[in-house]
């Protein structure tokens, strides 16, 4: 099995977490927040083989202060040599994150021109309020003339998800996405082979309002959580359309974990 977006840094106990999916059949890109997410993630995870660590910058982290926020994307950029995975990276024009708008954009354009000049990476792209000027700006850098972009959650329009299709993205799907009103249709229109699955978890630990046990029992029910999410949508899936197989949404997710930088 296969989670093509989840936050391994965000678990309660991450030497816990590593052990489990470690001795597990899962394998999983983690997609980190911030480069200091990163950093953190990598010293708890880099040596665990079912584990691909992704450098990132979260829209929600882009300050609409221009200098503060070429320090954060000039800090990413300075470890994107270090791996094959870029995310979670893209934009966010949603109300509450409006206001960093072009500060984002800028950040964003140069991501993805330093992975379209470095080539090999794979990209896990955020996108809210923002496909139309996310695609437009993969287009613009010709990022995936040398990378692949995986739109991870896709909320656009049913135009933005055709147009994205054919620029050749991927998708990635859950749980939360699936019980979306549209989240069954954009399955169905999703090519063979464009498909994989996701968990979007364990939850940020600043959001969970949920009660937190001992730190141990607590990676064992976030692990139990992403596990019982990934079949959730794989069930889910193979009961909508028969386009997508397991194997071709396995064989998919294998290609893209295996990059080397």
């Amino acid at each position: 099995m296969y989670d093509l977006h989840c936050h391994a840094s965000f678990s309660a106990d991450p030497a816990t977490f590593a052990q489990l999916i470690g001795n597990s059949d899962l394998q999983v890109l983690s997609a980190t927040v911030t480069p200091d997410d990163y950093a953190l993630a990598c010293t708890f995870y880099g040596s665990v083989p079912h584990i691909r660590i992704a450098t990132g910058l979260h829209p929600w982290k882009i300050d609409a202060d221009e200098k503060a926020s070429e320090t954060m994307t000039e800090k990413l950029l300075s470890t994107i040599e270090d791996t094959s995975y870029v995310g979670e990276v893209g934009l966010d024009f949603s109300p509450k994150h409006a206001h960093a708008k072009d500060a984002q954009l800028r950040s964003f354009e140069r991501i993805l021109a330093a992975c379209a000049e470095l080539g090999g990476k794979v990209i896990t792209i955020h996108s809210v309020r923002a496909a139309n000027a996310c695609l437009d700006l993969i287009e613009k850098t010709r990022c995936l003339e040398t990378c692949s972009c995986i739109m991870h959650w896709f909320s656009g329009s049913s135009d933005e998800l055709a147009r994205a299709i054919k620029l050749g993205c991927y998708f990635s799907v859950g749980e939360c996405s699936l019980k979306t009103k549209r989240g069954p249709e954009y399955v169905r229109a999703i090519p063979k082979g464009r498909l994989l699955l996701e968990t979007d978890l364990p939850e940020d630990p600043a959001s969970n309002t949920s009660p937190v046990l001992e730190p141990e029992k607590q990676a064992q029910v976030e692990f139990d959580k992403l596990s019982t999410s990934l079949n959730y949508a794989l069930e889910t899936i193979l009961k909508l359309t028969s386009r997508h197989t397991r194997f071709s949404i396995e064989a998919a997710s294998q290609e893209l974990l295996t990059r080397k930088v």
